[in-house]
């Protein structure tokens, strides 16, 4: 029964290390072996068919809090794509190659855009950037790795909400016990950082690695901060954000003029934090919208407030600045419709993986698979390799909401046979799913794309290092937690 319960999870990751099919087909088949299994566990042949419509519809709304947030941030950066010269002037106006150039590139440009938009965006913008300011090659790709570093927060934290809907535990939670777990690993790859930096002849000194401590610290702190005091979607973003224009206040020391020239780029994502926090920190704002319109189709399952949600606020800011810019409307017809083709994909591989992790917890497969692998490798061995799996999943999927669909149920149930509690073990398979995600040949490919080479086996053999480090903290934090 062991067997048949861990096959669909087998069969999804042995598809994608052999590279038979891709994400979608592989949680497409998944999926369908689920069924076989949620029926023998049920054990309740007449009321399954109801039982698995349910559980389906279930999943689905659980899916549905991540989707709309995945069609509204394709459609906020389409927008932007289309209306202002943003991305084409970050390259142009890239300021001249310079150690603290590239770290506030990789420690904080590149992951503010991450947590904003998601879906490798970060990426995408910090390798032009990187090749405008002399770094070439493999290299530009690894250091844009870094804009990944804040994943579990990426696309406004999509699947960081998705994770909590399947562990059942509050969103703030699994929010502040990523950030306390994302402190060693930002510590980590500090320490890579200099070790990149140095081989291409940038090594820091004492002065200035004693900086890049203070601005790291800052950048654990603000987000440890922004995820207890404000909401878990723009503790990324806000905190990134808020480093960056000190950083450039710094490094630069800007007159009005670039000021203007600033906030006129940033404009978009000034007017999104601008909404987002009026909306999360003045009370009677928050609950007026609140209150406009809540959908929620069952008792246990989370509410969608329209109104509220940040899905909808990213779409208001995209319309509101696309209106500023005079958008046309066969215009916005070519936005929405980039948008809609470049969501497709993640938009079912979300549903497939969210339906398919709804089945196994609500049929017991998840609370059994904890069981037998507790049994086998006994309570401490067992939490010590939960991050482990989660870097796996985090790696093939190349997403942490298919890595937290798939493994958030079996991890969450393990808390019930070990000393680390739920939140704990949430918290871990969150945070190590979402940053291997860096390291996803959906990531390597993207990256290698932008320098039009096949360069992908140049890129792991460099980025290696980051996998091992950020798995191996999570392996001692998983110790020191039990």
């Amino acid at each position: 029964m062991t067997i048949l319960y861990l096959l669909p999870l087998l069969t999804v990751m042995a598809l994608l290390v052999l590279r038979k099919a891709t994400l979608l087909q592989a949680g497409i088949v998944g999926l369908l072996l689920t069924v076989p299994a949620a029926y023998l566990a049920k054990n309740a042949p007449v009321s399954f068919s109801s039982f698995l419509v349910l559980e389906a519809a279930k999943g689905a709304w659980l899916a549905w809090l991540a989707i709309s947030v995945i069609l509204a941030s394709l459609f906020f950066y389409h927008t932007i794509k289309a209306a202002s010269e943003l991305f084409e002037q970050v390259q142009e106006k890239a300021s001249p190659f310079s150690y603290r150039t590239l770290f506030s590139v990789c420690f904080l440009l590149g992951p503010f855009f991450e947590s904003a938009t998601g879906f490798g965006v970060g990426l995408i913008i910090t390798v032009p950037f990187l090749l405008r300011m002399g770094i070439s090659g493999p290299v530009a790709v690894l250091f844009g790795l870094f804009s990944q570093i804040l994943v579990p927060w990426g696309a406004l934290a999509t699947g960081t909400v998705v994770g909590a809907g399947i562990a059942g535990i509050p969103l703030a939670q699994l929010g502040i016990y990523s950030a306390l777990l994302s402190g060693p690993l930002l510590a980590a790859y500090l320490l890579l950082f200099w070790r990149y930096a140095s081989q291409q002849g940038l090594g820091a000194n004492t002065l200035q690695k004693v900086d890049d401590i203070l601005w790291v610290v800052a950048l654990f702190l603000l987000l440890y901060l922004c995820n207890r005091f404000m909401a878990v979607e723009t503790a990324g973003m806000f905190a990134a954000g808020v480093l960056l224009v000190l950083r450039y206040w710094r490094d630069s020391q800007p007159t009005l003029t670039g000021w203007l020239q600033v906030l006129k780029l940033a404009l978009p994502y000034v007017l999104l934090v601008g909404i987002l926090l009026a909306t999360r920190a003045i009370g009677v704002v928050g609950e007026f919208l609140k209150g406009l319109w809540i959908i929620r189709p069952l008792p246990d399952l989370p509410p969608f407030p329209v109104f509220y949600h940040v899905s909808f606020l990213l779409l208001a800011t995209a319309l509101l600045y696309g209106a500023g810019k005079r958008i046309t409307w066969p215009r916005w017809r070519l936005i929405g419709g980039g948008a809609l083709s470049a969501a497709k994909i993640p938009v079912v591989v979300t549903l497939v993986f969210v339906v398919m992790a709804q089945i196994m917890t609500s049929a017991g497969i998840a609370v059994e698979l904890a069981k037998s692998w507790e049994g086998l490798a006994g309570g401490t061995l067992a939490v010590l390799a939960s991050p482990v799996f989660a870097a796996i999943a985090g790696f093939l999927t190349g997403s942490n909401v298919a890595s937290n669909a798939m493994l958030m149920p079996m991890q969450t149930a393990l808390s019930a046979h070990s000393t680390v509690s739920s939140h704990w073990i949430a918290a871990i398979q969150n945070t190590a799913g979402s940053n291997l995600t860096m390291l996803s040949p959906i990531r390597v490919a993207m990256g290698c794309a932008l320098l039009k080479t096949n360069a992908e086996h140049q890129v792991y053999r460099l980025a290696l290092p980051m996998g091992f480090a950020a798995t191996g903290t999570l392996v001692l934090m998983a110790n020191w937690l039990g």
